[in-house]
């Protein structure tokens, strides 16, 4: 049960847990029963006082907000997600269902679906143009659909620890994976699988082969090639020391730096 009355009520129960709604300003108890199992926890409910539309441009990873900081732009017939955040109190609230997002613009260049039972949104490239949404009251977003032929720059970041940048760290015999993030020339990040343009490739010149090997699948299946959205290199840490590999797509390219310490025991 929820003590006190009044503050939140019990919105639904699933196989795997329940639903509760927050009704009113407060804090709650909520008890929870089972055959031989007895627990509570307390949740304070509280009155969003800023709604904000956040991009999730991997929606997949967890990618640094400072790559995207100038916007997000979606490749034609590809998919990437915004998500609505409340705050109130001075903290992100958790939950889902007070706002709803809506298309403030024509909608020529970009489908969107909210997704049920979430504050997630899914966007979907149709044409080369830009589309605005909110999500409540929040601040106007602006997302752009782009063609390859848009990308006008490159990024690279290492997503197996969430390295950002060029300079890296790994162990003997662990396996980093670079990815080449791209943008148009607004600067906005552009997202989705990449098709008419080779994947990336790395040179390793001689002094760096006894350190790093390039382990990169020749032939990926396509679930990896979507998820890695085929402008992704694998570079193997292979002895300790510092080496430097060159990683090139589409005309550009970018020197990352590895310093590979011994294996731990």
């Amino acid at each position: 049960d929820l003590v006190p009355a009044g503050i939140a009520s019990l919105a639904g129960i699933d196989a795997d847990g329940f639903r509760i709604r927050g009704d009113a300003p407060g804090v709650v108890t909520v008890h929870v029963e089972g055959v031989s199992r007895y627990d509570e926890i307390q949740v304070s409910v509280v009155q969003p006082t800023e709604r904000r539309v956040d991009l999730r441009p991997w929606n997949w990873y967890p990618l640094p907000s400072d790559y995207f900081l100038q916007g997000m732009s979606v490749l034609v017939g590809r998919s990437a997600y915004l998500f609505g955040t409340a705050s109130g109190g001075g903290s992100d609230l958790t939950g889902v269902g007070h706002a709803a997002f809506a298309r403030t613009s024509a909608g020529d260049a970009i489908d969107f679906a909210p997704v049920a039972g979430s504050d997630f949104a899914k966007l979907t490239a149709k044409a080369a143009g830009t589309d605005t949404f909110v999500w409540g009251d929040s601040v106007p977003v602006t997302v752009a659909a782009v063609t390859e032929a848009d990308i006008a720059a490159i990024d690279v970041i290492e997503i197996w620890r969430t390295q950002r940048g060029n300079a890296y760290q790994c162990e003997v015999g662990q396996t980093l994976y670079v990815v080449v993030v791209p943008y148009d020339g607004d600067g906005r990040m552009v997202v989705g699988t990449t098709d008419a343009i080779d994947p990336p490739s790395v040179v390793l010149d001689e002094a760096a082969q006894p350190y790093l090997s390039d382990t990169t699948p020749a032939d990926p299946n396509e679930e990896l090639r979507d998820v890695m959205q085929n402008r992704t290199v694998f570079l193997k840490c292979e002895a300790a020391g510092t080496a430097t590999a060159t990683v090139s797509w589409n005309g550009m390219s970018r020197d990352v730096t590895v310093t590979i310490a011994p294996a731990a025991q």
